[in-house]
């Protein structure tokens, strides 16, 4: 863990439990300028619940004809532990360039992006409107023996190669409970042959 993901994880959950005082309304109290100097310094962002955009990117390539799908490792402070997740974000738009910031912000890769659609994450307590993309990943520098790698940002622990079988599993035992991702997956999967293309 980098020292940037610590303070990230101890700035969060000192912002969580002051998070009531700061407004009355259910929030979410995030992190922002992470190489803040002292650790004092680190300015929050107050995301209220119930409106906005955002977007999925879902990194796929195809390699010896088998699917592989990226996924991001990340400290959630609202649950005090790490998920694993697609890569995404909170956006003004729900553009393509918004997905494309999202992936490389959070993996460092680029891709040719596929429209999947858009979903809304809890339709009894928001708007909110997240646009899902399928990154289509060049294959030339992928290692099938190397799939896990640390992305040098302040917003993700490591990233991961998995395949279809190796999600699901990891849906099925519980080690992916995060319910965007879960949508997203669902959607790539419903475009059936086409996207499976990588």
């Amino acid at each position: 863990m980098s020292n940037y993901t610590a303070a990230y994880r101890e700035a969060a959950r000192n912002a969580a439990d002051g998070r009531q005082k700061i407004v009355g309304t259910p929030v979410a109290v995030c992190p922002v300028a992470f190489d803040a100097d002292p650790i004092e310094n680190i300015q929050y962002s107050v995301l209220r619940i119930g409106f906005g955009y955002g977007a999925i990117a879902i990194p796929t390539l195809l390699f010896r004809g088998i699917r592989y799908l990226a996924l991001v490792r990340q400290f959630r402070f609202p649950l005090d532990e790490d998920t694993w997740e697609f890569p995404r974000g909170g956006t003004v738009s729900l553009d393509e360039s918004e997905a494309a910031l999202e992936l490389v912000e959070e993996t460092g890769l680029e891709g040719e992006l596929t429209d999947l659609g858009v979903i809304y994450p809890d339709t009894g307590i928001a708007d909110t409107r997240v646009s899902v993309w399928q990154a289509h990943v060049n294959a030339d520098d992928f290692d099938p023996n190397d799939r896990e790698y640390v992305h040098p940002n302040n917003e993700t622990d490591k990233v991961k190669w998995v395949t279809d079988g190796e999600l699901m599993g990891m849906i099925s035992s519980g080690k992916i409970q995060c319910s965007m991702t879960l949508a997203a997956y669902m959607m790539l999967v419903a475009k059936g042959p086409a996207a499976a293309l990588g």
